[in-house]
């Protein structure tokens, strides 16, 4: 009796540490990555923000790297968004350790937080969001 019970204790016990320290999955929150692009072409720094539509909610962005790739985080070590409807704006600025502000790019004032009506349902699992910023009227 005693044997089965620590065989068992030696089963249960890993498998809840892994699920500590790798995570089980949070039904709130979802993963959101995709590509930013500006008139097409990728910028690196730009500010992908996810503001929730809905009350108790917390805000999730990210940044572009050079090929216009984005991850979302919920915190500074944690990905994610919260599951729900989002506003979804833009940031075309950097701020170095300095607190010297670099614009990266120009995004348009209706794309901009506050001002921006791009909705994106998160739900979870993974998700994408790709867009591509017009700064210039197409031809």
């Amino acid at each position: 009796m005693i044997h089965k019970r620590t065989r068992t204790i030696g089963i249960i016990l890993p498998a809840l540490l892994l699920c500590t320290m790798v995570g089980c999955g949070d039904k709130n929150v979802g993963n959101v990555s995709g590509k930013v692009t500006v008139d097409g072409q990728p910028v690196q720094g730009v500010r992908v923000n996810f503001d929730p539509m809905f009350d108790g909610g917390t805000s999730s962005a990210g940044r572009t790297d050079g090929s216009g790739n984005y991850t979302a985080m919920l915190t500074a070590d944690s990905e994610g968004v919260m599951v729900g409807k989002h506003t979804v704006s833009f940031g075309g600025t950097m701020v170095d350790d300095a607190g010297n502000p670099t614009v990266v790019a120009e995004i348009p004032e209706d794309l901009q937080s506050g001002n921006s009506t791009i909705e994106f349902e998160v739900k979870p699992g993974s998700n994408t969001f790709d867009y591509d910023i017009q700064t210039t009227e197409p031809e």
